[in-house]
C-alpha cells in the first residue's frame, strides 16, 4: 500500500511536467509570401519600426535579385544573380546569424528584359528536406531541386521561355507535387505539375497566350469548408480552379482578368481574390473577388470587382485578414476593403520624406501589423484595422524590390544588395 501511495505521489509530481504545454515552434515560411503564400503570420510580433542598432545581421549579396527569402527551421534559402545574368546562385545561410552554410553556382547569360526585372525574381520553395527553384533563359527554363544539404537531386526543362518581360512566378508544392508556373508569350505557356521526388512530368496545363501578357503570379490552394482542395490561378486569360492532382479544369472566369497578371491569387475557405494590371497606365487595373465553383457543375460566381483605377494594384499582390483585404498600390495608395460588400473601407495615398513612393514588394501582415516596402527602401507599417493608422517607418538605404519573409518575431529583408534580421 505504501509503495501504492508514493508510486501515486510520483506520478502526480511528474505528470504536470509531463504535460506542460512547450512553446510552440517558430512557423516556416516555405515560399513566397509564407504558407499558401498568403503573407500572413497571425502570432509573429514584429516591431512597428527599427533603426541600424536594431539589425541582428545584414550581409552582403553577391549579386542582385528580386526573389523573397524562404525559410524552414534555422536555414534560409535565396537565389542571386550577377547584374549581367552570367552566373545565378542558390545560398543557404543560417537564420542566426546570416553566415552562408552553402551555395552553388549556375553559370548562365544575360538577355534582355524588362528594366525593372532582375535574372533571379523567381522564389524557392522548400518541402521536406528539398528545395525547388527556377532559372530562365530564352532557350531554357529549368526547374532545379537540391537537398537541405546542397546535393543534387534532379532538373527538369521547361522549354524555351519567351517575354519580353522576363519572368516573375515562383514554383509552389502541393501534396507530392511541385507546380509550375509557365504563363508566357510563347506556345510553351502552361502550368505544369512535376513529381517531387524524380522531377518527372505528371500533368501539364495548357495556357491561352497574349502578346506581352506572360503572367508573374505564383498559384495557391483554395481549401473550402465542404469539398476538395483547388489549385488556383490567374493570368491575362482569366482566374481559375484546378483539380490539382490531374490539372484538371474545374472552372474558369476569363472576363474578370483582362490585363497581366503579376500580383498573386488569394484564397480563404469561402472565396478567391486575384488582381491584374497593365503598364504605367493607372486606369488599367483590376481586382476581383470569386466564389469558386465546384467539380458537380456548381459555376463561380464573381462577387464584386473593384473599379479600374490607379488606387489598386499592379503589381503588389493583395492581402487578407478577417474579413477585410489591404490592396497596396504601386503608386502607394492603401485601400481596406470589406469582403462582404466589396466597398472601400477606408483609403489613403501614401507620402514619403524620400520622393514619390513607389512599390513592387507585396504587403505581409504580422499579428495586427500590415507592412509594405517602397522601391527606395523605405518599410512602412501600418495597423490593420477598421481606421488608417500609421505604426512607424524604417529606412534602409537601399533600392528593394523583394517581399520580406517572417520567422518567429523576425523580418528577414532582402534589399538590392543585402539580406538582413530584425526583430526578436
Amino acid at each position: 500500500m505504501r509503495k501504492y501511495t508514493r508510486n501515486l505521489l510520483w506520478a502526480l509530481l511528474v505528470l504536470p511536467a509531463a504535460y506542460c504545454p512547450q512553446p510552440a515552434a517558430q512557423a516556416d515560411w516555405p515560399r513566397f509570401r509564407g504558407p499558401n503564400g498568403s503573407g500572413v503570420d497571425p502570432a509573429a510580433n514584429t516591431p512597428a519600426s527599427f533603426s541600424a542598432k536594431d539589425i541582428n545581421w545584414k550581409i552582403d549579396l553577391p549579386g542582385v535579385g528580386h526573389s523573397s527569402p524562404v525559410i524552414v527551421g534555422k536555414k534560409i534559402f535565396l537565389t542571386c544573380s550577377q547584374t549581367d545574368g552570367s552566373v545565378r546562385y542558390l545560398y543557404c545561410l543560417d537564420l542566426d546569424n546570416g553566415k552562408t552554410l552553402w551555395k552553388k553556382e549556375y553559370p548562365s547569360r544575360g538577355f534582355k528584359q524588362h528594366d525593372y526585372n532582375s535574372f533571379s525574381s523567381a522564389s524557392a520553395v522548400v518541402d521536406g528536406d528539398k528545395v525547388y527553384f527556377t532559372f530562365i533563359a530564352p532557350e531554357a527554363y529549368t526547374v532545379y531541386c537540391v537537398g537541405q544539404d546542397g546535393s543534387d537531386k534532379w532538373t527538369y526543362d521547361m522549354g524555351r521561355w519567351e517575354s519580353m518581360h522576363g519572368c516573375g512566378c515562383s514554383p509552389m508544392v502541393v501534396d507530392d507535387l511541385l507546380i509550375v508556373p509557365n504563363d508566357q508569350d510563347g506556345p510553351n505557356a502552361s502550368l505544369v505539375a512535376l513529381d517531387k521526388v524524380t522531377g518527372s512530368q505528371r500533368w501539364r496545363n495548357p495556357r491561352k497566350t497574349a502578346k506581352n501578357s506572360a503572367a508573374a503570379s505564383t498559384p495557391c490552394i483554395f481549401t473550402p469548408k465542404n469539398g476538395a482542395a483547388q489549385l488556383i490561378t490567374s493570368s491575362c486569360s482569366g482566374v481559375m480552379g484546378l483539380d490539382p492532382k490531374t490539372g484538371k479544369t474545374i472552372w474558369e472566369v476569363g472576363d474578370a482578368m483582362p490585363f497581366r497578371a503579376v500580383g498573386s491569387p488569394l484564397a480563404t475557405d469561402s472565396i478567391v481574390v486575384a488582381t491584374c494590371g497593365e503598364g504605367a497606365a493607372g486606369s488599367h487595373r483590376g481586382c476581383v473577388a470569386i466564389k469558386p465553383g465546384s467539380e458537380d457543375g456548381t459555376a463561380a460566381k464573381v462577387l464584386f470587382k473593384m473599379p479600374a483605377e490607379p488606387s489598386y494594384p499592379y503589381v503588389p499582390s493583395a492581402i487578407i485578414d478577417g474579413q477585410n483585404m489591404f490592396l497596396w498600390s504601386d503608386q502607394g495608395a492603401v485601400t481596406c476593403v470589406s469582403l462582404a460588400s466589396g466597398k472601400p473601407v477606408w483609403q489613403e495615398k501614401l507620402k514619403s520624406p524620400l520622393g514619390k513612393p513607389e512599390f513592387f514588394s507585396s504587403p505581409i501582415i504580422t499579428g495586427k501589423k500590415l507592412y509594405n516596402i517602397s522601391k527606395k527602401g523605405e518599410v512602412i507599417c501600418l495597423a490593420v484595422g477598421d481606421k488608417f493608422e500609421e505604426l512607424g517607418r524604417s529606412t534602409l538605404d537601399d533600392t528593394c524590390y523583394a517581399t520580406p519573409a517572417v520567422v518567429g518575431d523576425k523580418l528577414i529583408i532582402r534589399t538590392a544588395t543585402h539580406l538582413l534580421s530584425v526583430g526578436k
